[in-house]
C-alpha cells in the first residue's frame, strides 16, 4: 500500500489489531518498514502464559535490534517505540 501510495516514509503507526501485532511488526522489519514512532498495543500480554510473554519480548527484541528505543510502557500491554536516531540524532 504504501508503493501504490508513493510514500516514502511512515512518521508514526499505531497497531492495536487484535493479535496480529507481532506478525505485523516482524512483516514492517523484514520489508525495510521503519516508521520514526510505533505505538503498539501487544494483546498477547492480556492474557499472559509464557509463550505469549516470549514472543512479546522477542518482538521487542527484533525492534531494538533495528534501531528502536521502547520510550514508553504502562506497565500492562501498551508500548510506544521510537528510532534510536530521532532521540540522539548526533549519534553518540
Amino acid at each position: 500500500m504504501l508503493k501504490q501510495r508513493r510514500i516514502a516514509h511512515l512518521e508514526l503507526i499505531k497497531l492495536d489489531i487484535e493479535g496480529a501485532e507481532i506478525p505485523v511488526l516482524y512483516n514492517m522489519l523484514e520489508n525495510g518498514i521503519f516508521p520514526s514512532q510505533i505505538l503498539v498495543e501487544f494483546d498477547e500480554l492480556l492474557m499472559l502464559t509464557r509463550h505469549s510473554k516470549e514472543a512479546c519480548e522477542a518482538c521487542d527484541a527484533a525492534l531494538r535490534k533495528n534501531g528502536y528505543a521502547c520510550v514508553y510502557w504502562n506497565g500492562g500491554s501498551n508500548f510506544a517505540y521510537a528510532r534510536k536516531a530521532l532521540l540522539d540524532p548526533a549519534g553518540g
